[in-house]
């Protein structure tokens, strides 16, 4: 599910205010995702939901899916993978990505 985003801001959402979380206190090999929010300028809301089920515990092979309705953004300069745009887009205006509304579902 990525890093927690309770505020971001890029040039296409505006700010964004959200909360997710991600939990395996119902069953040891199950994992359950949550992500909610709303983007202010684009004037919609966002969502991601998922499991996964641990099938096999040494091999580390899980079986699960995600359903999500979000913008999704694709890199157009070299930055490190965890990288938020959120300050250089308030300071510089510089966001190094392009963004993409997606809606899909996907198994990993």
């Amino acid at each position: 599910m990525g890093q927690p985003d309770f505020y971001r801001f890029n040039r296409v959402e505006g700010p964004y205010l959200g909360v997710g979380f991600e939990t395996d206190r119902l069953h040891e090999r199950l994992k359950l995702r949550l992500k909610t929010g709303y983007a202010f300028d684009a004037d919609r809301s966002q969502h991601q939901i998922g499991a996964t089920w641990r099938l096999h515990e040494r091999r580390r092979l899980d079986v699960g899916f995600d359903y999500y309705d979000k913008f999704v953004h694709r890199q157009t300069a070299i930055t490190s993978t965890n990288y938020n745009p959120t300050s250089g887009a308030l300071m510089n205006r510089w966001d190094p990505f392009d963004y993409y509304r997606r809606k899909d579902s996907r198994r990993p």
